[in-house]
């Protein structure tokens, strides 16, 4: 039986699953346990493994497709082809079965991030601001900041990153 795919409204993703649930509505929002550093401690946080993404059950998505676009937080459905976005059991399976063998070990949420790209940082000593990427070593990328007044080079952690669309990956 196939999932479809939703997109939610940026930072939404889990009050739209309760909500759906509430309504009677099977859903799925993978979370990751991560690591989020603030200036004056560190704190073990779960987050969407896919930002702005959900999977809903639907045994008639005509019928129930109304319900779903009716409730707060839902954008759309993701379509593909002319069709909505379809999953099938054994992909979520799959998601389910990495994410539970992988729970004691740190999953890290990066965009797909590279060269040329324009981001935003979130977390660090440039918070807010934006830059373009460089190049990258490792998990760590060299940005270009213009923000500052200077052109000023930067190495920063990709944990610290933000690609300005809406692209993902997964790392172990």
């Amino acid at each position: 039986m196939p999932w479809y795919v939703i997109y939610t409204k940026s930072n939404s993703e889990r009050k739209v699953a309760k909500y759906l649930q509430d309504k009677g509505i099977e859903v799925y929002c993978p979370l990751i346990e991560t690591v989020k550093q603030w200036s004056d401690r560190e704190k073990k946080v779960s987050l969407p493994l896919f930002r702005s993404y959900l999977f809903v059950y639907l045994n008639d998505y005509k019928q129930e497709n109304i319900i779903v676009l009716n409730t707060q937080g839902v954008v759309r459905f993701l379509w593909w082809l002319g069709k909505p976005g379809l999953v099938q059991d054994n992909e979520i399976v799959q998601i389910k079965k990495f994410l539970n063998e992988n729970k004691n070990n740190e999953i890290f949420l990066e965009n797909d991030i590279k060269p040329g790209d324009s981001i935003n940082i979130i977390n660090g000593f440039f918070n807010g601001h934006t830059g373009k990427v460089l190049s990258k070593r490792g998990k760590r990328f060299v940005l270009e900041l213009n923000s500052l007044a200077c052109r000023l080079i930067a190495i920063v952690p990709s944990k610290d990153l933000e690609c300005k669309s809406n692209s993902f990956c997964f790392i172990q």
